[in-house]
């Protein structure tokens, strides 16, 4: 007698959308608005780092974090979440950069931010390739940067990034479209067509 075994396959668990993590959150679950914040976490720190810069940006994403969990109560669309967290982020970045601005900075030299490289434990190729992504992306038009890097650069789903930036998937994967074909084409510029 011949048996057939079949594979069984775990269902894939899905997701609750933000409204639901927002409202389980309102009524006090802290395990929901930490669901929100490790879905949003890397967004919010490239929207900060994007106006503040890098230096502020994790320190921008608290800022902003802790002002959402404060004022979630006062969210009238749960289902805005994020494009309510962009806001709060941005807010928060542009404050946060007048305010910079008015103070003396010193900047790191070059020198410095070799040796803080060298500390990196990743693979240096593939560190080599994110830093190559990172600088075409930042040649794109900048209504594709944000898109692009939300996408390629912290992996963020398109749903995700339609919610984020309040942009229509549609839109969102236009942008993603154009953007992959304008890195291709400054690629063969430099490589020389190879």
């Amino acid at each position: 007698m011949l048996r057939l075994l079949t594979s069984v396959r775990e269902p894939k668990a899905i997701e609750p959308a933000d409204s639901v993590l927002a409202i389980a959150a309102v009524v006090g679950n802290l395990d929901a608005f930490g669901e929100l914040v490790r879905r949003y976490r890397r967004a919010v720190e490239r929207i900060a780092a994007g106006i503040a810069g890098p230096q502020a940006a994790e320190d921008i994403a608290q800022e902003a974090f802790l002002l959402a969990f404060k004022a979630l109560p006062d969210l009238d669309e749960p289902d805005r979440f994020a494009a309510w967290l962009y806001a709060i982020t941005r807010n928060r970045a542009l404050r946060w950069a007048r305010k910079e601005s008015r103070m003396l900075r010193v900047e790191f030299d070059d020198a410095l931010l070799s040796c803080i490289g060298g500390f990196s434990t990743g693979n240096r190729r593939d560190l080599e390739s994110a830093v190559d992504l990172a600088a075409g992306i930042d040649e794109l038009p900048e209504n594709l940067r944000l898109i692009m890097r939300l996408r390629w650069l912290d992996e963020m789903p398109m749903q995700q990034i339609s919610a984020f930036t309040g942009l229509p998937l549609s839109t969102v994967k236009w942008r993603l479209h154009e953007g992959k074909r304008l890195l291709r084409e400054t690629m063969k510029a430099v490589t020389g067509g190879l």
